[in-house]
C-alpha cells in the first residue's frame, strides 16, 4: 500500500467511527445496571444526553413490549407447527401402511415402534424445555428493564 492510500484510509476508517459515534443508538444499550453498554454507550450518552436517554427509553419499552409477546408467539409457532407435524405424519402413517400391506417384510417391529414413540415423546419434552427456558430468560430480562426504567426515564427528563 502506498503512503497515501494509507493516509486515505485513515482518514476514512476515523471519519466512520466519528459519524457512528455521532449517530443517535438504534438499539437498546444499557446494562443490567441501568448503565450504559461499553465505551461506545458510554460515548454516546455523554454526547446526546437526553436524546440518548430518550432513545433508550424507546428501546426499553420496546423490548419489554417484545419481549412480553414472546410466550404468545412461541405457543402461536407451536401450535403451527403441531398442526403440520400431525399432518405430515397422517400422510405418512398412512403411505407406510400401503407399503406394509405390500412389502410386510418392511413393517417395523414392535420395538421399533416403542422406539420411535418414545423418540417423540422425548422431542416434545425438549421442545417443552426449550419453550420454558426461553420464557423464563424473556421474564428475567423484562424484571431487569421495568426496574431500569424510572432511571432512564429520569435521565430522559434531565433529573438525573
Amino acid at each position: 500500500m502506498t503512503k497515501e492510500f494509507r493516509s486515505g484510509l485513515s482518514v476514512l476508517i476515523a471519519l466512520a467511527v466519528g459519524v457512528w459515534i455521532i449517530l443517535p443508538p438504534d438499539r437498546l444499550m444499557i446494562t443490567d445496571d441501568c448503565q450504559p453498554k461499553g465505551l461506545l454507550g458510554s460515548i454516546k450518552a455523554a454526547v446526546h444526553g437526553r436524546t440518548f436517554w430518550s432513545e433508550e427509553l424507546y428501546f426499553l419499552d420496546k423490548s419489554i413490549s417484545d419481549l412480553s409477546a414472546l410466550p404468545g408467539r412461541l405457543a402461536a409457532g407451536q401450535r403451527q407447527a403441531d398442526s403440520l407435524y400431525a399432518s405430515i405424519d397422517a400422510r405418512t402413517d398412512s403411505a407406510l401402511q400401503d407399503l406394509y400391506v405390500r412389502y410386510p417384510a418392511l413393517r417395523p417391529s414392535s420395538l421399533s415402534e416403542a422406539a420411535r414413540d418414545l423418540r417423540r415423546q422425548a422431542d416434545e419434552l425438549d421442545a417443552a424445555n426449550l419453550v420454558a427456558l426461553a420464557n423464563d430468560a424473556a421474564a428475567a430480562r423484562i424484571r431487569v428493564l421495568v426496574a431500569c426504567r424510572p432511571r432512564v426515564e429520569a435521565r430522559a427528563r434531565g433529573q438525573d
